[in-house]
């Protein structure tokens, strides 16, 4: 699978054979074949896999913290885990809006983001989350956090508690009800 989607980050669907993957890989395309009936398949299973992976890792919560509070742990702990395995995020940055994807992983994709769905949920019951539609929140969560990441990334910035707590910030900043 690093093979795989090393290659295919760097050159793309149509220049990454399986025959390259198999090479790459150390391995025989009947195994590859074996393990992957196409393509389309072996690139929708490490989609799954780094979407499993991250879920895994991330989705610790923590009951009984504020919304806020909340919101700002699982944020940090994607960011964080974005940025400690680049090659998954430049994997998922560049095949999450592919055809190739099967409808079952896009549907994941949009379970990933349920933790921020409830939350924000609860902060509009208790006041603290404006009341916008939540479909239309998670864009902007999501777009921000990627953006994000893709900085911290391209420009080769050291990832520190200070720059997530900034972008923290001005992420719940635009989630928060004001107060009159």
């Amino acid at each position: 699978m690093l093979a795989a989607m090393n290659l295919l980050i760097q050159n793309g669907v149509q220049g990454a054979p399986m025959s390259a993957i198999a090479r790459k890989s150390c391995t025989g395309m009947g195994t590859i074949y074996n393990l992957f009936e196409t393509k389309e398949g072996l690139i929708n299973a490490i989609f799954e896999f780094i979407q499993n992976d991250l879920m895994e890792n991330t989705g610790t919560f923590y009951k009984d913290l504020s919304v806020k509070d909340q919101f700002k742990c699982l944020y940090a702990a994607i960011v964080k885990y974005l940025v400690a395995h680049p090659l998954y995020f430049t994997f998922l940055d560049q095949f999450h809006n592919s055809p190739i994807l099967f409808k079952q992983n896009r549907q994941q994709e949009s379970l990933m983001m349920q933790p921020f769905i409830q939350l924000l949920a609860v902060g509009q019951k208790n006041g603290t989350v404006k009341m916008v539609e939540i479909n239309e929140l998670i864009p902007f969560l999501k777009g921000g956090l990627i953006s994000f990441v893709r900085w911290i990334l391209s420009e080769d910035i050291q990832l520190n508690d200070k720059l997530v707590s900034t972008h923290l910030f001005l992420a719940w900043e635009i989630l928060r009800k004001e107060l009159k």
